[in-house]
C-alpha cells in the first residue's frame, strides 16, 4: 500500500485549545487596530468580524485556512511525482465542450498517474485514499488513474467529473480559494466526503451528461458532401441535422437547465433532430429531448420546450441549401450581427438564413 502522504506545512506543538487562547486575543487586537489606528493595519487580513472560537463558523473558517494551504501543496507534489501530460483529445472535446466551453483546451490530463492519500494542513485533513482513486484535478491539471482509452465513454465521465472542479476552480480564483471552499464545505457537511458540496455538483453533472458513444457520427467540420437539398423537405422527417447561420456557427442547445439555445461549433449539442407534423410544421428536437420553442411573449427570444403550438415551425426554402424557419408568431429564426451568440427572432432578412448539413 502506498505510503499515507502527508503534507505538513507547519509544526503544531500547541493543542487546539491553546491556538484558540492564542488566536482570540488576537481578533480583539484586530479590532482595536482597524478602529483606532487604521493607518498601521497593513495586513488585509486584519478583520475585526472573524469568528468566534468555539463557534461553528468559526471552525469552519478554519477549515477553509488549513485547505487554502494543503490544495496548493499538494498541487505541487503532484506536478513533482507525476510525469507528462496531453490535452484532451477530439472525442473527449467534443462531449464536453457544450459544457465547458474554452475550458476543454486549457486543462491537461495525466493518465496512470500516482495519486495522493491525504489534503493536510493546520492538523486537518481529507483522505482521498479509496475514495477518489480514479482522478483527482488540480485546477487546470486532471490526474487520472488509469491508462488513457481513447473513444471510451466512462473515461469521458470521469473527465466531465473532474472538469466540474477544474471550472469550480477558476471561478472561485484559484488553488488556494478553491482550496479554502473544498475544504469549508468539506467540515459543513460533516466530514464527508460525499456530501461535500463540490463534489455533489460534479457528480450530479457526471452522472446526467450526455455522450455519444459513435464517434464517427460527429464531423468535426461539416463539408458540402452533408449538405441537404431542401427542395423535398419531407425528407427531413426523422433525420438529424446541423443548422449552420450566416455567421458560420450552428444553433445549438447548451446543457444547462435553462433551456437555452444559442450558437456554437458543429458539437454534440448543435444536432437537431427533425419531427415532421401532419399540419405540414415542423418540430426541431435538442439532444435534451426538448424542443425549439417561441414563447408567446412580445419579447424576440427563443428558448427549448414541450412540444406545444409555439414549438411548430414552417420552413421555407430560400435556395436549394439554405432555408428560413417561420415561428407560430410569423417571425423568423435569427442569428443576430453581434458577438453574442445570440438567437432570436426578426424578419426575413440575411441573420435568418439557416444551412441544412445532414449527420451521416
Amino acid at each position: 500500500m502506498q505510503l499515507l502522504q502527508k503534507l505538513s506545512l507547519y509544526s503544531l506543538v500547541a493543542s487546539s485549545s491553546l491556538l484558540l487562547v492564542i488566536l482570540w486575543p488576537l481578533s480583539k487586537a484586530q479590532a482595536h487596530c482597524k478602529v483606532w489606528h487604521p493607518h498601521h493595519c497593513s495586513l488585509p487580513d486584519l478583520d475585526p468580524t472573524r469568528g468566534i472560537p468555539g463557534s461553528k463558523n468559526f471552525a469552519e473558517n478554519a477549515w477553509g485556512e488549513a485547505g487554502g494551504a494543503a490544495y496548493p501543496a499538494a498541487a505541487s507534489i503532484m506536478r513533482g511525482r507525476n510525469g507528462g501530460s496531453r490535452g484532451l483529445d477530439e472525442f473527449q472535446k467534443r462531449n464536453l465542450r457544450p459544457s465547458f466551453g474554452d475550458l476543454v483546451d486549457q486543462v491537461v490530463v495525466i493518465y496512470d498517474a500516482s495519486m495522493m492519500d491525504q489534503w493536510s494542513a493546520f492538523g486537518k485533513s481529507i483522505n482521498l485514499s479509496g475514495v477518489d482513486s480514479a482522478g483527482q484535478t488540480y485546477c487546470n491539471r486532471i490526474y487520472i488513474r488509469d491508462s488513457y482509452k481513447p473513444n471510451d465513454v466512462q473515461q469521458v465521465r470521469l473527465l466531465a467529473h473532474e472538469m466540474v472542479h477544474s471550472r469550480q476552480c477558476r471561478d472561485l480564483g484559484g488553488e488556494g480559494k478553491f482550496g479554502f471552499h473544498y475544504f469549508r464545505e468539506y467540515k459543513r457537511a460533516g466530514l464527508s466526503y460525499a456530501n461535500n458540496k463540490l463534489e455533489k455538483e460534479a457528480e450530479d453533472f457526471a452522472s446526467n451528461v450526455a455522450i455519444t458513444e459513435e464517434q464517427s457520427q460527429i464531423p468535426t467540420n461539416p463539408t458540402d458532401a452533408d449538405l441537404i437539398s431542401v427542395v423535398e423537405l419531407k425528407k427531413l422527417c426523422g433525420r438529424t441535422v446541423y443548422l449552420k447561420s450566416w455567421k458560420e456557427d450552428y444553433l445549438h442547445r447548451t446543457n444547462d437547465n435553462a433551456q437555452a439555445v444559442t450558437t456554437w461549433s458543429p458539437t454534440f449539442g448543435s444536432q437537431w433532430a427533425i419531427e415532421c407534423l401532419d399540419n405540414g410544421r415542423f418540430l426541431l428536437k435538442s439532444w435534451k429531448r426538448d424542443y425549439l420553442h417561441r414563447p408567446d411573449d412580445n419579447v424576440r427570444r427563443i428558448t427549448t420546450w414541450e412540444p406545444t403550438f409555439g414549438s411548430e415551425w414552417d420552413i421555407e426554402v430560400f435556395n436549394d441549401s439554405q432555408i428560413l424557419l417561420k415561428s407560430w408568431k410569423r417571425d423568423y429564426l435569427h442569428r443576430s450581427d453581434d458577438n453574442g451568440q445570440k438567437i432570436t427572432t426578426w424578419e426575413p432578412t440575411l441573420g435568418s438564413r439557416w444551412t441544412l448539413y445532414l449527420l451521416r
